[in-house]
């Protein structure tokens, strides 16, 4: 799926998550926390100042639980 949206977008960066790799046995909440974690360190070292433009999040069964639980 990446690489469909990149070929649309070109100019987009791409964080493939990796935080919760052999972690799914914890709650949503905490896999939740470490992937707002691992999204923020990718924002401040990718994306410096007002840079950002748009975040979006695509994420398959559990892992569109997870996204929405990284938000608050």
């Amino acid at each position: 799926m990446r690489n469909q949206i990149a070929l649309q977008h070109p100019k987009s960066l791409f964080l493939l998550s990796t935080s919760n790799e052999e972690k799914t046995e914890d709650s949503i909440s905490e896999m939740g926390e470490r992937l707002a974690k691992e999204v923020k360190k990718f924002v401040i070292e990718f994306c410096p100042g007002a840079s950002l433009g748009k975040l979006s999040f695509v994420g398959f069964s559990l892992g569109g639980l997870i996204a929405r639980a990284a938000f608050p």
